[in-house]
């Protein structure tokens, strides 16, 4: 050792005597890493901890270097949730111990997984010691993940979920008019990768009206590894009166504490449509959902994106005849076309690596090393606005879930990834134009 660290060693051990927590190294103080399982299974969450052990009053601490956390879906946790310093019992001696980093992980391909290279700065409390103020860095030990594959084969129906889950299917209202509105909602609910869910619908006549399915996921702020409930909301507009029959949906997932597939179902469902008294008029709402829809390519044969253009500003006209607004939300197929092509066909790392191209040109170094928090404080402190940032949290989100998931991304959540990333892409490159233009003043 230095004579620095013989310095500080020397000091606490006047200041406590012979009664002292050692690491594995014999260093004074150390950090601790633990995982909640060291071999599981693909897709299965894990919990990684950072830990300070001491004696006395709490230390400095400040990061000189990040894990390495490569092939990996990582979260970071609030330090906010932390509790305070807890004591511990080391070596036979009590001493405390405090989280200082904790992560929630999972790994996308089995195999041998190395966590390292993460390190602290320490500073001891007490100027009047004769260590003074230096700092020490403390390494934190190596951890390494010994992951197994999902047996195979998998079972039909199996989109990556990993965890212990129950699945529902609600319908709002059970009874309606013709072409009114219905939401239809799937629920998964438990403890386990929730954030990377692909989660069921039903499935519907090409004919029927219906809107683009809305993600939210609620978990549980108490729980240190993902404990909730995501759900996904599809609107139909059924016109056809009579019983809608809803089959039950199946819901496969890998139950890893049990080391099996598990399936649930959905009940079965009926909503009940009756006439409308305002059948056969032209209404707004209507051309609102005919907006919306998606219409499949082969219903539309011949069909340029000019003449789907016409057709929109014909809906708009309608729309202003009648006196009413059109949100942004609803959108041509032709715009929605337009906005995708931005990006064309690149995959979810060719988006992430633009995202942050784009980023790095607002001033932000090396934001692929930041954690999801870091590089929101620092994009706050340069001004880029809280909407954009939440924008941008969850297409980090999409992107981890299109590479990370057991299962690979279907096309429809490609699609939805490449129109989201090129409006943040557009954002931050109004927010790189108007810095130049300040800086050029």
């Amino acid at each position: 050792m230095g004579n620095a660290v013989r310095t500080v060693l020397t000091a606490l051990l006047l200041f406590i005597g012979a009664f002292r927590p050692v690491s594995a190294t014999g260093q004074i103080p150390f950090i601790r890493t633990t995982v909640s399982t060291a071999t599981p299974f693909t897709g299965e969450e894990v919990l990684l901890t950072y830990t300070i052990c001491f004696i006395g009053d709490g230390p400095k601490v400040s990061d000189a270097s990040n894990p390495s956390l490569k092939g990996l879906w990582t979260e970071e946790l609030d330090p906010g949730r932390f509790v305070a310093s807890q004591p511990v019992t080391v070596s036979g001696v009590l001493c405390r111990s405090a989280i200082i980093r904790q992560f929630k992980l999972a790994a996308i391909e089995p195999g041998r997984h190395v966590i390292d290279g993460y390190r602290v700065n320490c500073i001891m409390p007490g100027s009047n010691m004769a260590s003074g103020n230096e700092p020490l860095t403390l390494v934190a030990p190596t951890v390494i993940l010994q992951v197994r594959a999902l047996p195979q084969p998998s079972p039909e129906g199996f989109s990556g979920a990993v965890g212990d889950f129950s699945f529902a299917i609600d319908t709002e209202p059970p009874t309606v008019k013709a072409g009114e509105p219905v939401k239809i909602t799937s629920s998964v609910t438990g403890r386990g990768n929730l954030p990377s869910l692909i989660i069921p619908l039903p499935t519907f006549p090409p004919s029927l009206y219906r809107g683009t399915p809305i993600a939210d996921l609620s978990l549980d702020k108490n729980e240190t590894l993902s404990s909730g409930t995501s759900r996904s909301t599809l609107t139909i507009y059924p016109e056809k009166t009579g019983k809608l029959d809803i089959p039950p949906v199946r819901f496969v997932f890998f139950d890893a504490a049990a080391g099996r597939y598990q399936s649930v179902a959905s009940r079965h469902l009926t909503v009940t449509v009756v006439p409308s008294m305002n059948r056969g008029k032209v209404n707004d709402q209507k051309i609102l959902r005919s907006l919306d829809r998606e219409i499949p390519e082969e219903r539309l044969p011949g069909l340029p994106p000019a003449g789907l253009a016409a057709a929109a500003f014909v809906a708009l006209g309608l729309l202003f005849i009648i006196g009413k607004k059109i949100s942004d939300k609803h959108v041509t197929k032709s715009k929605r076309a337009s906005r995708d092509s931005v990006i064309g066909n690149e995959t979810p790392e060719m988006v992430r690596n633009r995202i942050y191209g784009i980023i790095c040109e607002t001033g932000v170094e090396k934001p692929e090393s930041l954690t999801k928090k870091q590089l929101a404080d620092t994009l706050q402190r340069i001004g880029v606005s809280s909407e954009t940032i939440e924008k941008l949290e969850r297409l980090i989100d999409m992107i981890d879930r299109a590479l990370y998931s057991p299962v690979r991304a279907g096309n429809d959540e490609l699609r939805e990834l490449r129109i989201e990333a090129a409006a943040i892409m557009k954002e931050l490159q109004q927010k790189k134009k108007t810095a130049r233009e300040e800086a050029n003043r």
